[in-house]
């Protein structure tokens, strides 16, 4: 059971900018691999498709889910629009294209794009792939540096936050540390009675929750006490729906849906800020969050508004500090250029 939540944090992770789905980790929906040397040859009449048009359709493919599984609320924020997400997915693709040691060839990618369309929302959210999607053994061992899951016999390659490349490892399991990692397929990050960050299998609609326990996407855990578990409810999920933002007897708004509780106890639609624009709570009952994909820079954490920032440019000035910013668009990470330090470069994953 993730903490309760106040309007004030309701949104931070919308108001934060790119979150975890455009991660280069898990491979599949959210991050595909494939050799470009196993292209077809487009020349011939009977020939498949190329690794960039196999890139193009994944993409589109991609964005399309997050669009209609967010109502447009996550393009928004982690992209500013469809088209950009559409041309950032592109390019995240024909990188990994370039690596070597991947399982994957363009057929198998065109395929995970035929198929992405039919992913639930759940499992879009937990990274749970249709069969296609996931990727097959590459030829690296644990150890071996990486860019993609697909490189590795593991089909797992672990990134650090703000960085753009990892190590091969074992597929991350429920309660291995998510502290500056992302999970394995299937699995959410939250943090535990010790108030450590693990990975942990997420419940669904109806299931008993507690700090140990934590309800899934979109769900949260409803009723607990200091002495009796919850029951995971789903948050409300249109305009107007009876919520509660302590979650006691009532559960609060999707905000990956752009809704938040507000004092009345109904759900209510935040509103996308531009640039300099302002976010947070702007008023009573009114949430805005960075819509132009960039970070709503406070300048205290304590801070319930703060001012939006739209991402830098590839190979350009950056800082991961939320209250200083900018951060970047994925797939580029603010890499610093010292340990410790959150001003970097924003930097592009290179092939290996």
């Amino acid at each position: 059971m993730r903490a309760s939540i106040s309007i004030g944090s309701v949104f931070l992770m919308l108001l934060s900018g790119c979150g975890a789905s455009a991660d280069a980790t898990g491979g599949g929906l959210e991050d595909a691999s494939l050799d470009d040397t196993s292209a077809l040859d487009s020349s011939s009449a009977d020939a498949g498709p190329t690794v960039d048009q196999a890139c193009a359709a994944l993409a589109k493919a991609r964005c399309a889910l997050l669009d209609s599984c967010t109502n447009g609320v996550a393009i928004q924020s982690s992209y500013g629009d469809l088209a950009t997400c559409e041309a950032r997915q592109l390019l995240g693709c024909q990188i990994n294209a370039a690596t070597s040691s991947t399982s994957q060839t363009a057929g198998t990618l065109q395929a995970c794009a035929d198929v992405a369309g039919t992913t639930s929302c759940w499992d879009r959210s937990l990274n749970l792939l249709p069969a296609p999607c996931v990727p097959l053994p590459g030829a690296l061992t644990e150890g071996q540096a990486c860019i993609a899951a697909a490189q590795c016999a593991s089909t797992w390659c672990t990134i650090q936050t703000n960085a753009v490349s990892g190590v091969c490892t074992a597929l991350p399991k429920a309660g291995d540390s998510c502290a500056t990692t992302s999970c394995g397929r299937g699995l959410e990050c939250a943090k535990n009675t010790a108030g450590a960050e693990v990975c942990f299998d997420p419940l669904a609609v109806g299931g008993a929750c507690d700090k140990d326990h934590h309800c899934g996407p979109n769900v949260i855990c409803v009723g607990l006490t200091k002495t009796a578990a919850g029951v995971c409810k789903a948050r409300g999920a249109t305009v107007g729906a009876a919520c509660e933002s302590t979650n006691k007897t009532l559960p609060d708004c999707a905000t990956s849906l752009g809704l938040f509780c507000d004092s009345t106890g109904h759900c209510k639609a935040a509103t996308a800020a531009k640039d300099a624009e302002a976010c947070g709570i702007t008023g009573t009952d009114t949430v805005a969050y960075c819509g132009a994909a960039g970070t709503c820079i406070k300048a205290a954490a304590t801070d319930t508004a703060g001012v939006c920032k739209v991402p830098a440019a590839d190979g350009t000035a950056c800082d991961s500090d939320p209250s200083k910013g900018p951060d970047c668009l994925s797939p580029a990470k603010c890499v610093a250029a010292t340990s410790g330090s959150t001003t970097g470069i924003c930097t592009l994953p290179k092939s290996n």
